[in-house]
């Protein structure tokens, strides 16, 4: 038999690109032992090859579906944890650890006012965080607010605190304590929040031990609800060509109609300022009011949730 007659049978090149041409033999045709044998053989190493190739092949897709099934479900569970937890700068909780976050605004001790944005709540129009000092805070906290309260205007920032106490009591015949969360941070802060919407008051104590023996105690009746502007006195006289700031105050009322003030709203954005005539008098976002011509006008100043406060405003020429 010869070299050629002798090559072995590729799978790939023999049955998928030549025709298969049948062979016809007589009828007492008789194949030598050796040929047969060589022909079994060949067969099933071809079916062999062919079966590893299938496998190969099977493998190949089921892994490329694995692949496909985990990415899908990487990916699936990576957009669930944006949408459950998304990223938040500067939030801040009665649960949360603070003090990383204090240490960043500690240099503000006499700040009175600063607006910064949290997401600690999910009411839009109140969302905000605001660093108070406590002689400033009165007591009064707009539904949905969380307060940074600075305790003797930071004077004892960079003393180590050994206790910290705070008791928040119910006053009057609702319950309010529930609504109110308070915490003490290690960087002496007291943080205040309040649930979003409700109209309680309740009362809080605080007390602070520092290390070197002092000690640092407040109290206050604290009231929520949504906040009103009023005006004292509600009406006023201007003059052309001059600017001025109205005297308001920022004040809730529980549902006993005791006001507090929360006076660390003012000159913030949360305030929107509009006139009735824009040609006899102007006002900004801050509220400060210019006088254009002579006349009457009112001046407007929206806090939300329906509660505007009305200021009537006489402009005049100044005499001579």
């Amino acid at each position: 038999m010869t070299d050629k007659a002798k090559k072995s049978i590729d799978s790939e090149f023999e049955f998928d690109d030549l025709e298969i041409v049948p062979l016809i033999l007589p009828d007492d045709f008789d194949t030598p032992r050796d040929l047969d044998e060589r022909i079994i053989r060949e067969m099933a190493e071809l079916s062999k090859e062919l079966d590893e190739k299938n496998k190969q092949h099977a493998e190949r897709k089921a892994h490329t579906i694995r692949f496909f099934i985990r990415t899908v479900a990487t990916a699936a569970v990576l957009a669930l944890i944006v949408f459950a937890f998304p990223l938040r700068n500067y939030v801040v909780s009665a649960s949360d650890d603070v003090k990383s976050w204090i240490n960043d605004i500690s240099s503000e001790k006499n700040t009175k006012i600063q607006n910064t944005k949290s997401e600690y709540n999910s009411d839009k129009t109140f969302e905000n965080l605001y660093i108070v000092s406590d002689k400033d805070f009165k007591g009064g906290i707009a539904h949905g607010d969380t307060l940074c309260i600075i305790p003797n205007n930071g004077e004892k920032d960079s003393v180590p605190i050994i206790d910290k106490y705070r008791l928040v009591t119910n006053t009057g015949e609702e319950k309010g304590r529930d609504y109110f969360h308070v915490s003490i941070t290690d960087s002496n802060r007291i943080i205040i929040s309040v649930t979003n919407k409700v109209q309680r008051h309740a009362h809080l104590e605080v007390r602070i031990t520092y290390e070197d023996g002092s000690v640092y105690e407040n109290e206050w009746d604290l009231i929520t609800s949504r906040p009103l502007i009023r005006f004292n006195p509600h009406y006023i006289k201007g003059y052309v060509g001059e600017s001025f700031v109205p005297k308001y105050y920022v004040v809730v009322l529980d549902e006993h109609d005791n006001l507090k003030t929360v006076n660390y709203l003012k000159g913030t954005n949360r305030i929107l300022w509009s006139t009735t005539d824009e040609t006899i008098a102007t006002v900004d976002e801050k509220g400060t009011i210019t006088g254009l011509s002579s006349g009457y006008a009112t001046i407007h100043a929206d806090i939300g949730y329906g509660n505007v406060g009305i200021l009537s405003i006489k402009i005049a020429e100044k005499n001579n």
